[in-house]
């Protein structure tokens, strides 16, 4: 699983690009499934990693980098969004 860790700060610069493109998305070959929120989750050393949930019933979800989703979406990756930024 492809994942990066970033500061908050670029966290939320990284969720509020993506939110209106991702969520809602379907992600997956055999299995649709659709995104329904973006999360930050603090990792180490206070760095986040971004992931994506997808949920399945009312008290399980799935989740997912959101390095793999966009991938699978053939999508920039946030190291581009944030170079982008800041050049």
């Amino acid at each position: 699983m492809k994942t990066n860790l970033y500061s908050l700060e670029d966290s939320k610069i990284i969720i509020n690009h993506y939110k209106d493109i991702l969520i809602g998305k379907e992600v997956g070959s055999s299995v649709k499934l659709k995104i329904s929120e973006m999360n930050t989750e603090k990792y180490e050393n206070n760095k986040y990693r971004i992931i994506c949930n997808f949920k399945l019933y009312e008290s399980f979800l799935l989740y997912q980098s959101i390095e793999n989703v966009l991938e699978s979406l053939n999508l920039p990756q946030p190291s581009e969004i944030l170079k982008n930024l800041n050049p």
